[in-house]
């Protein structure tokens, strides 16, 4: 008499993926399992999102179920059934697949200076533009004649990028350029930085034309971006200051007339003395080592009767006319650092300093 053997009922484990559900971001994958208490592979059924698939093997001798599988985007379900006379078993796995999101190259754009190639009489130049596709600055260099600089801000939000750069006299080269996985752009401009004269003297009659002071002793006619002087008869015209013994000229768009005989020296009606207002506290902490400061500067008729330095060093800035604000940007050191506006009109004069303290 042989006592007949009870059928045990399958048992199906999944050991591979190890959790369920499994994310990845690979389209094909591979489920291993173990099925026990069969006796072929024809107990087995498998199916993948709801669909019957024969594409597996079964090690009787192992018990191993192995299944590779091609994922579509999102999740896929892969259900293992087995069966025999004593039950049935059945266990699901969760893949899902996320398609990696390919990288686009970087794209740089330099938005000011607005031209390839401009022109100053600045020893720094505002940098302004945008990086596309980068993840943060470090995918960024900045090179200025050759020389790499770190002094830049970028930020990931508004992919802006901004920074000064220090001229030599000359043509400066000016170099923004950006790398990732899936490529590399730059931009290039140049910069010709154009010293200022002095002084320009005329003893005699004649007319002299100059971009910074022009002095004419005697008669004569005197054009110039600054300041005018005539001690005599003659004509001047200029965009800031004319003084004239007959008659006084102001390139603010006013007239102040002084008679040696008969002296007014009254000033023009209805003008009123500058006003600096800073937008940020006063003292403003920050973090980062470029800054962008503005101001509502009132009462001038335009940029040439502004003056902006930062730690007493006299620096660039853009004023809009319309709006009345000034914007400036600049490195700034550890601990306090100092940026000063003074603006003038025929009212007077007005300094207001902001404190700014790096971190």
């Amino acid at each position: 008499y042989s006592k007949p053997v009870q059928e045990l009922p399958p048992v199906v484990t999944i050991t591979s993926p190890t959790v369920n559900p499994f994310n990845t971001s690979v389209s094909t994958a591979v489920v291993n399992a173990t099925v026990l208490n069969v006796i072929s592979a024809s107990q087995i059924a498998v199916t993948i999102n709801g669909v019957s698939t024969s594409a597996f093997t079964y090690n009787l001798s192992t018990k191993v179920l192995v299944i590779p599988v091609s994922l579509m985007s999102g999740a896929n379900t892969i259900t293992i059934t087995a069966t025999n006379s004593a039950g049935t078993d059945s266990k699901s796995e969760t893949i899902i697949y996320s398609k990696p999101v390919q990288d686009l190259p970087p794209v740089v754009t330099i938005t000011m200076p607005s031209t390839a190639s401009s022109s100053t009489t600045s020893s720094v130049s505002v940098v302004e533009g945008t990086v596309l596709n980068v993840a943060g600055a470090s995918n960024i260099r900045v090179k200025v004649n050759g020389v790499l600089i770190s002094g830049f801000s970028y930020q990931i939000i508004t992919k802006k990028i901004i920074f000064n750069a220090s001229l030599v006299e000359g043509v400066n080269t000016i170099v923004v350029s950006a790398i990732n996985s899936a490529g590399s752009d730059s931009k290039t401009i140049t910069v010709n930085y154009v010293k200022h004269g002095d002084d320009t003297h005329n003893d005699n009659s004649g007319n002299s034309t100059h971009g910074d002071d022009t002095h004419n002793d005697n008669s004569g006619n005197s054009t110039h971006g600054d300041g005018t002087h005539n001690d005599n008869s003659g004509n001047s015209t200029h965009g800031d200051d004319t003084h004239n013994t007959e008659n006084q000229t102001y390139g603010l768009g006013h007239t102040n007339e002084h008679n040696n005989h008969d002296s007014e020296g009254d000033d023009s009606e209805g003008e009123k003395k500058p006003s600096i207002v800073f937008t940020l506290a006063n003292p403003y902490s920050t973090a980062d080592a470029v800054v962008t400061v503005t101001a509502v500067v009132s009462n001038i008729v335009n940029q040439n009767n502004i003056v902006v330095k930062l730690n007493a060093s006299i620096v660039p800035f853009k004023y809009n006319i319309n709006t009345k604000t000034i914007t400036i940007v600049g490195n700034v050191n550890i601990g306090a650092n100092t940026i000063s506006v003074t603006a003038r009109n025929n009212q007077g004069t007005k300094t207001v300093t902001l404190v700014v303290n790096r971190q």
